[in-house]
C-alpha cells in the first residue's frame, strides 16, 4: 500500500518535469530553425513528432518509474531473503501497468 502512496505521488513530480520540459522543445526548435531544416531532409513529420513523443515518454520514465523502480529493488535488497524479489514481483508489475497507462492516456 505505501508502495502504491508513493508511485502516484510521484506523477506530480513527473509532470512538473514535463511541463518545465515540453516548452523548452518546442521553442528551441522554433529559435533554430531546426523544422526547417528537419523538413529539408529526409525525416518525415512523423519521424518528427514520434522523436519528440520519445523525449516525453523518456523524460517521465526517468521522474516516475526510475524513482519507483529503485525504491522496489533498494527495498527487496534490504528484505533478509532473497525470495522477496520473487514476492514483491506483482507490485512491480502493478506499478509498470499503472505507468504505462497512465502515460498512454
Amino acid at each position: 500500500m505505501l508502495f502504491y502512496y508513493f508511485c502516484t505521488n510521484l506523477l506530480r513530480a513527473s509532470i512538473f518535469a514535463l511541463g518545465m520540459a515540453i516548452p523548452l522543445l518546442v521553442t528551441r526548435d522554433l529559435a533554430s530553425n531546426a523544422i526547417i531544416i528537419y523538413s529539408s531532409k529526409a525525416v518525415s513529420r512523423m519521424d518528427y513528432l514520434l522523436g519528440k513523443f520519445a523525449m516525453a515518454f523518456g523524460l517521465m520514465a526517468l521522474t516516475w518509474l526510475g524513482p519507483a523502480f529503485a525504491a522496489w529493488f533498494l527495498g527487496n535488497l534490504l528484505a533478509p531473503d532473497w525470495r522477496f524479489f520473487w514476492h514483491s514481483r506483482a507490485a512491480l508489475f502493478n506499478t509498470l501497468l499503472y505507468s504505462l497507462s497512465a502515460w498512454a492516456f
